[in-house]
């Protein structure tokens, strides 16, 4: 009996281990697989032997985009699937000495930066930041056209005539715009030669477009823009809203620290060319950072106050939120009686904590510490019944209503 039940135990333990290493294995598979260990030479031989362009993920161990991507997007089915099935991939450490060469080489400051390049290690397309399970798969499909297009030992007749080749004008622009070199003035003279051969909207022309589309100062983007039909009808509207959002936010960083009213306005312009959800909402938040940012107080001002003359919403906290900017960025008499109506307003939707002791704060602004007093006595009131820290308004109390 003793045996039996030894047996028995062994059995199990056994059939746990298969299904542990067999649970692990699936687990490793259900994933992009990466040449993690090979030097990026061995990377380029294999790829060279085995015909396949490659996925370089460019990361850092501290980086949280880049562990969010490893979690959430390299675990999807369709991104494995076609990662996978085509492509070399390598996971290169930004931090390691290969890879400050290879982001010395590409202009790489920032992670995470994703990298395609063909079999003979040509630079074919770059993206920067986290992306999405969309975007990894619409990205492994441009790559491998184009990958398959310059495999191709016939001319393409869509870029080459008896006369002129112009898939070599196409590589180049390519490689200047990854390699972040200037690009526009050969792309502009590109593209008026194609426009009068008739073809700038053939595929691989649109897939240019879309791909230097991600700078707003390029002439690219106009064609982006009076394209964007297309485009929608190919990727999505959600698709291409979130790409020019992301183009439009990654230019405004430079445009504050710069001062750059030509590419912040250059910025409004794109974004007003779209006809986005919240598209209203998205330029008023770029214009409020971009006046915050700058320390144009007036500037900011008149952008609230013009927001909120077409503003007519029912949220209590966005009449607060612009009564409170406005009383704090550039609180003259007419821009406070703004401000007053504005809390008077949030108050009349929703009398909270929170909207009565910013009333109290513009009635002094506005010289009525008498009305201000009571208006922080409300605060208190509703802050206690709602069990909530009133310190903030009863220091206020103290303050202007001995």
């Amino acid at each position: 009996m003793v045996f039996l039940k030894f047996k028995t135990f062994l059995l199990m333990a056994c059939l746990l281990v298969f299904h542990t290493v067999q649970a692990n294995e699936t687990e490793v598979q259900s994933r992009i697989q990466f040449d993690q260990g090979d030097s990026w030479a061995s990377v380029l031989k294999k790829a060279q032997r085995e015909g396949k362009p490659i996925f370089v993920d460019v990361y850092t161990v501290w980086c949280g985009p880049c562990k969010m991507m490893e979690r959430n997007t390299f675990t999807q089915q369709e991104v494995y699937d076609i990662y996978n099935n085509n492509f070399i991939n390598y996971k290169l450490n930004f931090e390691t000495p290969e890879g400050q060469k290879l982001g010395a080489k590409y202009g790489i400051s920032g992670v995470p930066v994703l990298l395609y390049f063909d079999s003979r290690g040509e630079l074919l397309y770059r993206a920067d930041g986290m992306q999405g399970k969309v975007e990894m798969i619409q990205y492994a499909k441009r790559v491998l056209a184009r990958a398959g297009s310059r495999n191709n030992s016939r001319p393409d007749q869509d870029f080459a005539d008896n006369r002129t080749n112009y898939s070599s004008t196409y590589e180049e622009i390519i490689k200047r715009y990854n390699t972040k070199q200037p690009y526009d003035k050969l792309f502009r003279q590109y593209a008026f030669k194609q426009k009068l051969l008739g073809r700038m909207d053939n595929k691989k022309n649109m897939d240019l477009i879309y791909d230097l589309s991600d700078d707003i100062e390029s002439k690219a983007m106009d064609m982006f823009i009076n394209r964007q039909g297309r485009f929608i009808a190919e990727y999505g509207e959600e698709h291409i809203h979130g790409k020019v959002k992301s183009s439009v936010l990654s230019k405004m960083a430079e445009a504050t620290a710069n001062r750059d009213e030509d590419l912040f306005k250059r910025a409004l312009e794109v974004v007003n060319s779209f006809d986005m959800p919240q598209g209203a909402n998205l330029a008023y938040s770029l214009q409020c950072n971009y006046y915050k940012g700058i320390g144009d107080r007036k500037g900011f001002a008149k952008v609230v106050i013009n927001y909120m003359k077409k503003y007519n919403g029912k949220a209590p906290d966005v009449y607060n939120r612009s009564a409170w900017d406005i009383m704090t960025s550039d609180p003259s008499k007419a821009n406070l009686k703004y401000a007053r109506d504005w809390v008077e307003t949030s108050i009349a939707l929703d009398s909270q904590y929170y909207n009565n002791e910013t009333y109290g704060e513009i009635l002094v602004a506005m010289g009525k510490r008498k009305a201000a007093c009571e208006a922080f006595q409300e605060a208190i009131r509703l802050g206690r019944k709602t069990k909530r820290d009133t310190t903030t308004a009863q220091e206020k109390l103290n303050k202007y209503c001995r």
